[in-house]
């Protein structure tokens, strides 16, 4: 959004908190509002004033914003809007993240980072080579792994910080046999992964949102990010066929 004043981002940051708006859903709302020209680029005044008094009190204008980015790209009929299954994108560029454009595209929730994310340097088989970060090398089984084992965390509460991988499944398998007295093997924990996955697409499937939901908007395969100049590039047959890994 260009805005480079902490302070001003600092209380962007609060006001979204207290207003209970989301700090990503917000930044890529505002983000379509100023591609649109509705906002200056850089106007934190502006912005702040979306917050503070639109949403709080509960506007039109703060409806328009405070209901995320697909409502405004749709309401300004804007070329870009940069959400998938109704969730906004968030920092990572799926163009040059070519892994976190694959779980964008993929994850049941829509556009979640947190779901598999393939981000500088995170491998979820230290055996395994997925290819450069940039290139579509190995994204596919990257991110297909990276979500399985996230899942897995999440469902034992565990921050996935520790490392979405198929060496960190053995202690996670470790944990639940000593918590439940189990004798689990690694394997049968992934598969608990893969089921959670399951349950997760046929309640997606009931509500409306199937394979064909898995792409990424048009822009980013057309327009190359800059300065890298990469585009996304898998394909939707790629993309809608994911999941059969699963069967």
């Amino acid at each position: 959004m260009l805005i480079d004043d902490l302070d001003s981002l600092a209380k962007i940051d609060h006001f979204c908190d207290d207003v209970g708006i989301d700090t990503i859903e917000f930044g890529g709302t505002v983000g379509v509002a100023m591609d649109c020209g509705k906002i200056s680029w850089g106007d934190a005044k502006t912005v702040l004033n979306i917050l503070d008094k639109e949403i709080r009190e509960n506007t039109e204008i703060g409806k328009l914003y405070g209901n995320g980015v697909k409502n405004i790209g749709k309401k300004l009929n804007a070329q870009r809007i940069p959400e998938i299954k109704g969730q906004g994108i968030s920092a990572y560029d799926p163009r040059v993240f070519k892994g976190m454009g694959v779980t964008y595209a993929t994850s049941p929730m829509g556009a979640d980072h947190t779901s598999g994310a393939a981000i500088v340097g995170r491998v979820s088989n230290q055996n395994k080579d997925y290819g450069e970060l940039t290139k579509n090398e190995g994204k596919l089984d990257l991110s297909f792994e990276l979500q399985v084992y996230t899942t897995l965390l999440d469902s034992m509460g565990c921050c996935y910080f520790i490392g979405p991988s198929y060496e960190v499944m053995e202690i996670i398998t470790a944990a639940i046999n000593a918590m439940y007295d189990l004798d689990l093997t690694r394997a049968e924990v992934i598969n608990i992964g893969k089921h959670i996955f399951k349950t997760e697409l046929a309640f997606n499937e009931k509500a409306g949102i199937t394979k064909v939901n898995n792409d990424l908007p048009e822009f980013l395969k057309l327009e190359p990010s800059e300065p890298s100049g990469l585009k996304f590039t898998f394909t939707k047959e790629e993309l809608q066929n994911f999941w059969k890994k699963l069967e």
